[in-house]
């Protein structure tokens, strides 16, 4: 008697260049999916850190690159110094070329068309012999090897599943790429292109117009058929299936693409909902660990999510620690709290641990935020989602608008806005000493239109599972 042994699904898990944001929740949904007898493997670009790539393969998945840019000043070894030399002289080689040509948009456009032909040609090379069954993105407006991977999948009909892990809407997309994205009208080469094709520009006003990516960069994606048909909403171009954090956040993509967007939470929820079981025992650890004490009711615990204004190229690097620093200087002096701070996974330790040394009550978490919010007593932010976090687990949070990012918070969302660093010392001061907490109703409803079960795994798993079986 013969037995057909049951096929394994093979995923294939491709991330963007610079940004390091999916990784954290990618590497725990591998672990998952491969407790469910999948087979899971990671492709990357060259800009990889070794970080990243350091825990990919410590937990047993293969990943196909050439982790060629150390952006954190670890050791590497003698093998990794010799990829880094030969792809440094090849970089030298086309910058000494492209120092002859005068006109910066033409080299920039004839340095993106080679570095795509290079990342065509790897994914190409590992999708031949690695063809996956189902391929998860971060967004399908990511620039750097997604594309041709994309591409390559659309193709053979295999289905592209991105999950959305943190809410973009495209007011804040607009107010990240307005700052140096803006394009004049006067160009008639510009008016084309907005003519031609306007899902790429944004209307700004008296400012002018933003487009989603550099002029020379829409050409380029165009020619390789790599440009998203409306990259302002991510997921609503290449992806077959787009998983979102809850029904209210579907409910803002525009309804042409309603049919390909499942709500299923995340992973991170699941881990913040373990967290919020467990609160006071989370906060004793924070306090024992960080504060070398056990008195949960002396000390008022205030995460501040650090904005990623630079990593995000909204600011530069100088405009974005004196933001922190003005923020930090009064909230500091506050008796009584301990302040945490949290880094967005895009940024790299080393460049905030100045603060600790300047800030005798601040600490810089090594923990992620969906195992500390719970025990906080107060959270302040610059971006939506983890405000959100805030409102499930019933702690008070301030949304600082001081940029007006373009987020809006609904009363439902129990989220204080502020404007400006005076009103938000007077607001944490208020908050603190009254022992504010978000009203159980109001959390309730907020729940009733977010995934928050400790449930969302399985439903990715079964998403998953009905885009193979289709």
């Amino acid at each position: 008697m013969f037995f057909m042994s049951k096929k394994v699904p093979k995923v294939l898990i491709c991330c963007g260049d610079k940004n390091m944001t999916p990784y954290s929740e990618f590497i725990e949904l591998a672990k998952l999916l491969e407790q469910h007898g999948w087979s899971c493997s990671f492709i990357c670009s060259d800009y990889v850190s070794y970080e990243v790539f350091a825990k990919i393969t410590n937990s047993g998945f293969e990943v196909s690159c050439n982790p060629f840019s150390d952006r954190i000043g670890k050791e590497v070894s003698n093998d990794d110094r010799s990829g880094q030399k030969a792809h440094k002289n090849n970089l030298a080689k086309i910058k000494k070329l492209l120092r002859t040509i005068k006109v910066d948009i033409f080299r920039d456009t004839i340095a993106l068309i080679m570095r795509m032909i290079r990342l065509r040609s790897s994914a190409v090379n590992f999708l031949e012999v690695n063809r996956p069954d189902v391929l998860i993105i971060y967004s399908d407006r990511t620039e750097g090897i997604v594309m041709p991977t994309m591409a390559w999948c659309n193709k053979r009909n295999i289905p592209i599943v991105e999950i959305a892990i943190a809410y973009t809407p495209p007011e804040f997309v607009v107010f990240s790429t307005s700052t140096n994205r803006l394009i004049s009208r006067s160009s008639l080469v510009q008016q084309a292109l907005i003519k031609i094709l306007p899902n790429q520009f944004y209307e700004c006003g008296k400012r002018g117009v933003a487009a989603f990516y550099p002029l020379h960069k829409i050409l380029v994606y165009s020619l390789f058929g790599y440009l998203p048909k409306n990259p302002w909403w991510s997921g609503c171009s290449f992806a077959t299936r787009l998983l979102v954090l809850s029904e209210m956040h579907k409910n803002t993509y525009p309804k042409e693409y309603a049919n390909h967007i499942t709500p299923t939470g995340q992973l991170s929820l699941d881990k913040l909902h373990q967290a919020f079981l467990r609160r006071e025992q989370t906060k004793s650890t924070l306090l024992c660990k960080y504060l070398c004490s056990k008195d949960t009711k002396s000390v008022k615990l205030v995460i501040v999510a650090l904005p990623q204004f630079w990593e995000h190229g909204i600011f530069g690097k100088e405009k974005s620690n004196k933001i922190i620093q003005e923020l930090l200087y009064p909230l500091s002096s506050i008796a009584g709290i301990h302040i945490f701070l949290s880094l967005h996974p895009k940024m790299q330790r080393h460049h905030y641990e100045y603060l600790e040394a300047v800030y005798n009550n601040i600490s810089i978490l090594d923990e992620r935020l969906s195992d500390t919010l719970p025990a906080a007593d107060l959270i302040l932010g610059y971006f939506k989602s983890v405000l959100n976090w805030a409102s499930l687990v019933n702690v008070p949070s301030i949304y600082l608008n001081f940029f007006e990012q373009g987020f809006a918070f609904t009363d439902k969302e129990a989220v204080i806005v502020v404007n400006d660093v005076k009103s938000t010392i007077a607001v944490v001061n208020k908050v603190l000493v009254s022992d504010c907490i978000v009203d159980n109703e109001v959390g309730s409803e907020v729940e009733s239109h977010v995934v928050f079960d400790g449930l969302a795994g399985e439903r990715i798993l079964n998403v998953l599972q009905n885009e193979v079986a289709s």
